[in-house]
């Protein structure tokens, strides 16, 4: 039989303050490090593109973007700014996409940047 569980609280209030603080700095780094890695995913893209660059149009209007969706939730896109984007993702098989390729091919350095952004101060 268990005698129960003591849990000692000694500082809770003031790691709690902490943490409060901290929120915001680990968001900005969150988002600074997800800029910046995006600006790379959107350059690999421009430089792997595979289908026939006419015009550039395609090329020069592909963007990556960084936003927040809510407080918790931090969305990094990649898209065609061209009406006939769609038509190089989706048709003749994928033939042409470059979107979800350019996104596998950094997914794993947004989490290893993510990683040791967390694990810097503590989290994990």
């Amino acid at each position: 039989m268990s005698d129960g569980c003591k849990i000692d609280m000694k500082g809770l209030e003031e790691n709690m303050k902490k943490l409060k603080q901290f929120t915001p700095k680990l968001k900005a780094a969150l988002a600074l490090d997800a800029r910046n890695i995006a600006s790379e995913m959107e350059q690999w893209a421009k430089q792997n593109i595979v289908w026939k660059d006419r015009t550039a149009h395609a090329r020069l209007f592909l963007k990556s973007t960084v936003t927040w969706k809510n407080s918790n939730e931090l969305m990094i896109a990649i898209s065609h700014h061209v009406d006939y984007g769609v038509y190089l993702e989706l048709c003749n098989e994928g033939k042409y996409a470059i979107l979800e390729k350019s996104i596998q091919e950094y997914v794993p350095e947004f989490q290893k940047g993510w990683e040791k952004i967390v694990q810097s101060v503590g989290v994990i």
